[in-house]
């Protein structure tokens, strides 16, 4: 099936199971040509071969991760829908390679409709990112993990117990000085678990690598509520 009508048929069933989908005002197009997505080369050592069509990403820890991660696919044009991720902060994500006119948000999945929307964005978009929210048992994460790399998508998830697991530690912020200012750099941490991690910095212009960071270790819970507010804050 062509790009387009993956695309269209996907809408179509995202709109039929969700009411609170948001569809970008973009215009159908090719998506990102087949095989992997190159990665810059100051994130490279986390994925020293890329990130491919049907991969599964786990994160722990920050949303930011998820945002960089799918932003590497989606800078490279690819259509990507994010499921679950209700208050995200769209112009961070943009910062972070996000291509917004080729992006859908569900920001939330009702478990009526769960399996539905689930299969249709696998089946149709480039890159699915499905934040915490989306609760998925052991064999629900399998099953639909299989379904990605059959259908060459790639999947980031938020508290999934990966092979390829990532995690982001939200560090804080620079831009205030006692009380006064405004943020103008979020600070965040990357990598393996209990491993160290590299800085990234985000502002109004983008992301840029920082210097190494501590050692990381998985949260007990993937919150992302203090990321969330720091999203919004940045982008005022």
């Amino acid at each position: 099936m062509e790009t387009a009508k993956r695309l269209e048929a996907a809408r179509r069933a995202l709109a039929r199971a969700e009411e609170s989908v948001g569809l970008s005002s973009a215009p159908s197009g090719a998506g990102a040509p087949a095989g992997e997505w190159s990665v810059p080369d100051a994130l490279s050592w986390l994925f020293p071969r890329g990130l491919s069509r049907g991969m599964t990403v786990g994160v722990r820890g920050s949303r930011l991760a998820a945002l960089l991660v799918a932003g590497i696919a989606s800078g490279a044009g690819a259509w990507s829908v994010f499921l679950g991720c209700a208050g995200t902060g769209w112009a961070v994500a943009a910062s972070l390679g996000v291509d917004l006119d080729r992006t859908v948000c569900v920001p939330r999945v009702g478990e009526a409709a769960r399996s539905q929307v689930l299969a249709a964005a696998v089946d149709g978009f480039d890159v699915a990112v499905i934040g915490s929210s989306v609760r998925l048992d052991a064999r629900e994460r399998r099953l639909l993990a299989k379904r990605a790399l059959t259908r060459s998508c790639l999947l980031i998830a938020e508290g999934w117990p990966a092979r390829r697991c990532v995690v982001g530690r939200f560090d804080g912020v620079e831009g205030l000085e006692r009380g006064a200012g405004h943020i103008s750099t979020i600070r965040l941490s990357i990598g393996r678990a209990s491993e160290p991690g590299r800085t990234v910095l985000i502002d109004s212009a983008g992301w840029r690598a920082g210097e190494p960071a501590r050692l990381l270790r998985p949260p007990a819970s993937a919150s992302a509520s203090a990321a969330a507010r720091s999203l919004r804050a940045v982008s005022a």
